[in-house]
């Protein structure tokens, strides 16, 4: 198959590339010229999102991934336009131009931010009502499963991926825990809302691009969330760090009503199959690629 994967210099991307590129053609589209692959099988198309140049992708593509999404999404709202473009218009121009193009299969990847605030497990077919979603990048996020809601008799096959805190060795600094792994190593103040923190369930991101992988030709429109298997305080990755780094954690309790984000993963499991790395095993990789 040939597949065209938009945002492949993410932390997802570039796991989902690596997998997909052992059996499949992989046009990977990404801003950098970075070439993460060195595989004959991964072609890079540079390109500004913000900017699309149609003419230079192949028009014989069997499945695209949307993987991108802004790298400002945490300043609003003075780039909310550049946030919510990315998140939904650019994506609309990309369905239309599958749709020209006879493309099978599109692969959306939203966010398990999406789901309103609770205490228990968040299911695929829990009700979401956009009123209940408090922060923009969410809301662009939902908006754009909205939209690919709209597209469904155009193909074959339509995904929603809902990721639960991917982690990995390519990560930015700046997302969950790559942070708390240069909070701990510098000494600085790790803020709680409670004594453990929330519970999470993240996920290794080879396991999610392998789990994702496994999507290609399930027919008809479909939701997974995308998360790991073990169910851990924020605490208890804290403590994990800081033993990887012979750091002790310093904690400051700011005593504020808080609501945990654990993915439900039957569906995942089901259809897809099981994350295979622990996390201890990942953290591990992820501090050693870390520039400490």
């Amino acid at each position: 198959m040939r597949i065209l994967v938009i945002g492949s210099a993410g932390t997802l991307g570039i796991e989902l590339c690596t997998v997909l590129s052992k059996n499949h053609k992989v046009y990977a589209l990404q801003r950098s010229d970075t070439d993460y692959w060195r595989s004959e099988n991964v072609s890079i198309i540079q390109m500004d999102l913000l900017n699309i140049s149609f003419r230079r992708i192949p028009n014989k593509i069997d499945v695209i991934y949307f993987l991108a999404q802004s790298s400002k999404f945490r300043n609003f709202p003075n780039d909310c336009s550049d946030v919510f473009e990315i998140n939904v218009n650019v994506m609309v121009k990309f369905l239309s131009w599958a749709i020209s193009n006879n493309v099978e299969q599109f692969i959306y990847a939203s966010s398990g931010a999406v789901y309103p605030k609770t205490a228990i497990k968040l299911v695929e077919n829990h009700k979401i009502h956009s009123n209940q979603i408090k922060d923009f990048y969410s809301l662009s996020k939902y908006s754009g499963e909205l939209v690919l809601n709209q597209f469904t008799h155009y193909f074959k096959s339509i995904a929603i991926l809902r990721p639960f805190f991917i982690y990995g060795i390519h990560q930015e600094k700046d997302m969950l825990i790559p942070r708390l792994v240069h909070k701990i190593f510098n000494n600085e103040i790790i803020k709680m809302p409670s004594k453990n923190g929330i519970l999470i369930n993240p996920i290794f991101a080879v396991d999610a691009a392998e789990l994702s992988s496994r999507i290609i030709g399930i027919p008809g429109m479909n939701i997974y969330n995308i998360a790991g298997k073990e169910i851990l305080t924020i605490k208890k990755i804290c403590e994990m760090i800081g033993a990887n780094l012979d750091k002790k954690p310093v904690y400051k309790i700011q005593k504020q009503k808080s609501y945990n984000l654990v993915a439900d993963i039957e569906l995942m499991e089901n259809e897809l199959g099981s994350p295979s790395v622990q996390f201890s095993a990942g953290l591990e990789l992820l501090i050693n690629n870390q520039k400490l």
